[in-house]
């Protein structure tokens, strides 16, 4: 009786959660061929190739290692879209505890796509995939409000009254309807400070 190539299989966790500008460590992804890794076949599982591909759209990913794998495609590590070969217990240890990282400031769902291809393993020449996929949620958390001169200083900020203001602006992710501007205000003459406190709507 002749062996034949059977069905590579993907284990994956349930979806994921992050904060934005945050990263999250992805346990539980696991390549296996139980039905062609037997002693009846006299295979063990650093006989076996397997191909990788990852995906992501609003972030990045890192490998947990890249020790015996191939990129190809001129692909690499920290990005959207790799695509690896290796045997399957050096793919495993590089898909073992993974990291996604969401783009800046982004929040919102994003999805890590993982599709394997066995490589027909030198059985037959048929090959046999599978592709599975993760849910990332970004959750938004709220920015610090950015400052800016509209005029360039160095040190601080001298308000002498030529053209000099002080613009606050919310950013993305930041839901701003009220704010207050506390400010420290040195006099020349008096040679003291003074408080200055605004409150507003956006």
């Amino acid at each position: 009786i002749s062996p034949i190539n059977d069905q590579v299989e993907l284990d994956v966790p349930l979806a994921h959660q992050v904060f934005e500008d945050h990263n999250v460590r992805i346990d539980g992804i696991f390549v296996s061929e139980p039905a062609d890794v037997t002693d009846e076949n006299l295979v063990e599982e650093k006989d076996l190739e397997v191909k990788v591909t990852i995906s992501v759209n609003d972030g990045v990913i890192h490998l947990n290692s890249s020790d015996g794998i191939t990129y190809l495609e001129e692909t690499v590590d920290a990005s959207k879209y790799i695509i690896i070969v290796g045997t399957m217990p050096d793919v495993n240890f590089a898909l073992e505890g993974i990291v996604y990282d969401p783009d800046p400031n982004y929040n919102g769902p994003d999805t890590i796509t993982l599709h394997i291809n066995d490589l027909s393993n030198g059985i037959g020449r048929i090959e046999t995939a599978v592709t599975k996929t993760i849910d990332i949620t970004i959750d938004p958390v709220s920015d610090a409000p950015i400052i800016t001169s509209l005029s360039p200083h160095d040190g601080a900020i001298i308000l002498d009254g030529n053209d000099d203001h002080i613009e606050v602006f919310d950013n993305v992710s930041l839901d701003l309807e009220t704010f207050t501007i506390e400010s420290w205000v040195f006099h020349k003459d008096l040679k003291d400070f003074s408080a200055i406190i605004t409150k507003g709507t956006d």
